[in-house]
């Protein structure tokens, strides 16, 4: 059927194909090339506020850790003090408020939850030891030591876990971003390959179809002479 079609007919043809493969090609370059775009973003604007908002969680939790055994210790004023476990404990609230509204998978949401049970913890057994201390009870640095510091152990713990909950999402995005870069690189290069093989296999068809009238030709004209 292909040998009884005209050669522009079959140029055409040729060169429609080859239309094709390269517009399929890249369509899927592009589409692929806009999914790992979004890895990078997830990577830049998401993934690394959590893990700096879940740093600074931690921070906050050492601050008033520091806080309130200087407090039991009755180790500078207890005015400041106060003044500045009250800000680490907004910072506290503030931080796991914004971590809050990022975290929108199951596992996450959990991690967080954990970082508010134990962070109330934290907040119950703080005010018990400053209590303690304001009281002049002899029991306070006892309560610090068997009950304050584990709770700060565990709320450091929780905002931990968010941390590398974050290294694990950054691994998975960057090995995707690159499994999506490797793809798009390989299939440009089939891509192209096959381009050329087909420019090829049409300049053959075309140097052939010229040709071979041109022969036949020259041959009439040889037999006749």
């Amino acid at each position: 059927m292909f040998k009884n079609l005209g050669i522009s007919l079959k140029l055409a043809s040729g060169f429609a194909v080859l239309l094709l493969l390269m517009t399929a090609l890249s369509s899927t370059s592009l589409w692929k090339l806009s999914h790992m775009r979004g890895d990078v973003h997830l990577l830049i604007d998401d993934i690394m506020v959590r893990a700096l908002l879940a740093k600074e969680i931690e921070a906050s939790i050492d601050e008033r850790a520091v806080m309130v055994l200087r407090t039991v210790a009755g180790s500078g004023d207890p005015s400041a003090l106060r003044e500045a476990m009250a800000r680490s404990r907004a910072q506290f609230d503030d931080r796991l408020a914004q971590l809050d509204k990022l975290v929108a998978s199951d596992e996450g949401q959990k991690l967080v939850d954990g970082v508010k049970q134990a962070g109330q913890a934290l907040a119950q057994a703080g005010d018990r030891a400053v209590a303690l201390a304001a009281a002049k009870d002899p029991k306070a640095m006892a309560f610090v030591e068997s009950s304050f510091l584990p709770a700060v152990a565990e709320t450091r713990k929780a905002a931990e876990g968010i941390v590398q909950r974050q290294v694990q999402v950054k691994k998975d995005a960057v090995d995707d971003a690159e499994a999506t870069f490797a793809w798009t690189r390989n299939a440009l290069v089939g891509g192209l390959a096959a381009a050329l093989l087909l420019s090829t296999a049409l300049a053959w068809a075309l140097t052939r179809a010229i040709a071979r009238p041109v022969r036949r030709a020259a041959a009439a004209a040889d037999s006749i002479t």
